[in-house]
């Protein structure tokens, strides 16, 4: 959030502003409506002991349920008339609600003078004075060597010196970044369906897919016939799904749930779901896990591998990810 007080010769005005919030996310991570709201109560500024500035802020939180508060970064930012700025920052805990910060009340410029005259005047009454020396000699030509000198006048060179201007504080921007967590559900669905030379462990053809929060994305789809037990792939066989993710920064993947369709030629449907761990890129569906969840099939159950090469029309994928973003929201009003 962003709030501005004018300064007007030595008057300092206090202000109380209702201002909006967003979250600072990227867009694949966005939480809809989870960002908490902040609200500027007060700010203030007034001159203070010695040649500071004493700044005040106050503002309030409203974090939505699931949103938890992290802390808060305060930046103060003191433009002066002659466009130079003075910056603080702190940070602060979740509980903070008040922060305070000092300037100093203007800043003084001295402008040095340049002594290219003085040194022009120098050497002017350097050449002067051989000049007149050289006049002298011709004058008197061997009247005598000890005649006294003749006194020359010299330039009096110009003394360095300076000018100084003292430029007051015109205005006091605050920023307060609010660092908070909250979690969204990461989505992804894949639709495969059988390759024109699909036989036992040969892949499916990839359908589409959507893209989700935290990039989630299925990858492919296997079937596989075992000639001995495996795990998770016994005893007719199984599906062995391979999918991805890439969380962004601040982003973290927790437990997926993953559900595989079989749709069948005779319009039924068989649907097994599992979950795994975050870091788990691949998952095994046994054949003998699917049921029926729509119309009755014609095929018999479990499924052995020659009846999915025989009976697949299509799989479908689908596959959640509960993602916790940690961020910041940030509010900007400015006067």
């Amino acid at each position: 959030m962003t709030c501005t007080i004018n300064l007007f010769k030595g008057l300092i005005s206090t202000m109380a502003l209702a201002v909006l919030a967003w979250p600072a996310v990227g867009q694949n991570n966005k939480p809809t409506g989870n960002a908490p709201q902040v609200e500027i109560g007060s700010v203030s500024a007034q001159p203070s002991s010695g040649n500071n500035h004493s700044t005040r802020i106050e503002w309030a939180v409203k974090a939505p349920a699931g949103v938890e508060i992290k802390g808060f970064t305060i930046e103060l930012v003191a433009t002066y008339e002659d466009g130079s700025t003075e910056k603080r920052q702190r940070t602060l805990g979740a509980d903070a609600r008040k922060a305070g910060f000092e300037v100093p009340s203007a800043h003084v410029v001295i402008k040095q003078l340049s002594n290219n005259s003085a040194r022009t005047t120098r050497s002017n009454g350097e050449n002067k004075d051989k000049n007149n020396k050289d006049k002298q000699t011709r004058n008197l030509g061997t009247i005598g060597p000890d005649l006294p000198a003749i006194p020359t006048i010299q330039g009096t060179p110009a003394q360095a010196s300076g000018s100084s201007s003292t430029f007051e504080v015109k205005t006091f921007a605050f920023q307060v970044q609010t660092k908070f967590r909250t979690t969204d559900l990461a989505r992804v669905t894949g639709k495969f369906t059988p390759a024109p030379d699909f036989a036992t462990s040969l892949k499916l053809n990839g359908g589409g897919q959507s893209g989700a929060p935290a990039n989630l994305r299925v990858n492919q789809l296997v079937l596989r016939k075992v000639a001995r037990p495996e795990p998770g792939c016994q005893p007719n066989g199984c599906l062995e799904l391979s999918f991805g993710a890439q969380p962004t920064p601040g982003t973290t993947l927790s437990e997926s749930k993953i559900t595989l369709i079989l749709r069948l030629k005779d319009n039924s449907r068989l649907e097994a779901s599992k979950s795994v761990n975050a870091a788990t890129t691949s998952a095994r569906f046994s054949l003998d896990s699917f049921r029926s969840t729509g119309a009755p099939s014609s095929a018999r159950l479990p499924l052995a591998t020659e009846d999915v090469l025989r009976l697949l029309s299509s799989a479908d994928v689908q596959i959640e990810n509960k993602v916790t973003i940690e961020t910041a929201v940030a509010v900007n009003k400015s006067k």
